[in-house]
């Protein structure tokens, strides 16, 4: 066969290759092209050679194809190969792009109280929190020491069991976390959950009982909408204000699911300071939870702390572990599984510092898969930005564990009331059951614990005398004084009328709760007590409020 056969049948092969369905009347029917029809397709051209020779005869003039059109040279099929192949890689950056966008949208929304939730907001979130240090679209709201305090309420309706149950609606963890833009520091407050409050509604319990009932009290459960656990999370804030004395901002309502998510996407493992109370490490019953010293998984060998790398399911269990059925270890029960909570998440940040998390696709992929809608909150897609960006910019050194059962002194007692066993200020009982909701203890010990004012740490207190002669004053200013953290002594009135405020130091070792208090008044302190008065046995200060 001649070069204008072969060619003109491997043009017909490539014909055949084109069209769709079976070849048309006019042309035979053909078996179709085997491979080797196909390798001159491949085939770089003879290399030429230079040479004194004749050049060869020029190969004869192909037949144009019946279209008329030029056949395609090698370098266009190359190219049209090559836009092909971009058009699917672009094709699936843009699928796997929207999937992501989709998720994130959709996680973003559950997430949120759902106001302006859409994916171009959504981008703009993700832009900013990638960005590292873009404008936040909304800066979180502070309180007015410029803290903004986050309520965190850990229900289990995520637990394959639930099946309508109300129980999953139980805040067993409740904590508040209070985070500082300009201090660059983070508080952890555990409440206990047994803790004793009236319901600001009557709940199917009564008008009082315990705290981590509140949240179902208040409208939460199962198949409800975002607005409505939004609003239930807001329904409980005010309670939880009146018990700590701090302004919250935010709350947010996570699940199991969650934490073991978060694990996951930090790395799948956490290295965790677990308290212990016993020697031989943690054993829980109830859980199956075994933690021992000395071991590869808490090569540490102190109980105090003993640090123990966890992955996820381990987490999460040490987060349920109480020794409620036995075993060892936890022998303030819910009071070492606040502190232990508190641990994972001091661990999550320092993990997710290490790794880069907030740009780390992988990590944030699966945490959107862990998220989804086990967690719900009262931010909105605004403010997603600013939160990243705070929680990331605060060193995890800077985050301190406060937990009421090792305040000295003592500011909570477990009585029993109504037949429960339950948590109270000192002093509650069934027979002064007002006590119970008296949370001044509580509060003092927290601002004194988590000072917007550093004198505060020093811990002072202070009498307040009124020297007015005006009804009341004393104990406004006693209010004043408390409301910054400071702790009140004796309230009364003094043996005589003065014209202006005054101030006494008595111990003469608080010096920065000395310089605030002439600053608050605009006074000079002076050294010593009072004439005529003798302070209470743990006074460092007297205050008698002129008139």
């Amino acid at each position: 066969m001649d070069e204008i056969d072969v060619g003109a049948r491997r043009k017909a092969d490539l014909d055949w290759l084109y069209r769709e369905g079976s070849p048309s009347s006019s042309t035979p029917a053909s078996p179709g092209p085997s491979q080797s029809d196909f390798d001159w397709l491949y085939k770089d051209p003879a290399p030429r050679h230079v040479s004194d020779a004749a050049p060869a005869d020029p190969p004869p003039a192909t037949p144009p194809p019946p279209s008329g059109k030029k056949p395609a040279t090698r370098r266009r099929k190359i190219v049209k190969r090559s836009l092909i192949a971009l058009a699917v890689v672009l094709g699936l950056i843009l699928v796997v792009s929207g999937f992501y966008l989709w998720k994130a949208t959709k996680t973003a929304c559950n997430v949120t109280n759902g106001q302006d939730c859409n994916m171009f907001n959504v981008i703009g979130a993700v832009q900013q929190v990638i960005g590292g240090g873009a404008p936040a679209s909304a800066p979180l709201a502070t309180d007015s020491n410029g803290r903004t305090n986050i309520l965190l309420l850990g229900t289990s309706d995520d637990r394959p069991d639930a099946n309508g149950d109300t129980g999953p609606w139980l805040t067993d963890s409740i904590m508040v976390v209070s985070l500082s833009q300009s201090a660059q520091n983070a508080y952890m407050i555990s409440i206990p959950r047994d803790l004793w409050i009236k319901y600001p509604t009557p709940c199917s319990n009564g008008y009082q009982g315990k705290i981590n009932a509140l949240y179902q009290c208040s409208g939460a459960g199962f198949n409800e909408t975002t607005a409505q656990y939004q609003s239930a999370m807001t329904a409980t804030i005010p309670v939880f204000e009146d018990v700590t004395g701090l302004q919250i901002q935010y709350a947010v309502n996570l699940n199991y699911s969650v934490l073991t998510s978060l694990v996951n996407a930090v790395g799948g493992s956490v290295t965790v300071n677990v308290t212990s109370t016993d020697p031989r490490g943690i054993y829980d019953i109830n859980t199956g939870l075994k933690l021992n010293p000395n071991t590869p998984q808490c090569p540490s060998a102190a109980t105090q702390p003993m640090i123990c790398t966890l992955d996820a399911e381990t987490a999460l269990t040490l987060a349920r572990a109480r020794n409620s059925d036995g075993g060892y270890g936890l022998a303030a029960s819910n009071f070492d599984r606040e502190q232990n909570q508190q641990a994972i998440i001091v661990g999550l940040m320092h993990q997710a510092s290490s790794n880069g998390f907030f740009t780390n696709l992988a990590g944030v992929t699966t945490a959107l898969d862990g998220i989804g809608s086990n967690l719900r909150s009262t931010f909105s897609v605004a403010n997603i930005p600013s939160l990243a960006n705070l929680a990331e910019s605060i060193p995890p050194a800077n985050f301190t564990s406060l937990d009421f059962v090792n305040a000295t002194p003592a500011i909570m007692s477990t009585p029993t009331l109504y037949g429960q066993s339950s948590v109270g200020p000192i002093g509650c009982s069934m027979q002064n059951i007002n006590a119970c909701f008296n949370y001044s203890g509580i509060q003092a010990w927290i601002a004194k614990n988590m000072p917007a004012n550093p004198a505060v740490a020093e811990g002072a207190t202070i009498d307040v005398l009124n020297g007015s002669g005006q009804s009341g004053v004393a104990a406004s200013t006693a209010d004043e004084l408390k409301a910054l953290g400071y702790t009140i002594g004796t309230i009364g009135n003094y043996s005589s009328k003065v014209t202006s405020t005054q101030v006494y130091d008595i111990t003469g070792d608080k010096p920065l709760t000395s310089a605030a208090l002439a600053q608050k008044f605009a006074v000079t302190v002076t050294s010593g007590t009072p004439e005529g008065y003798t302070p209470s046995s743990k006074a460092d200060f007297v205050v008698i409020v002129g008139g």
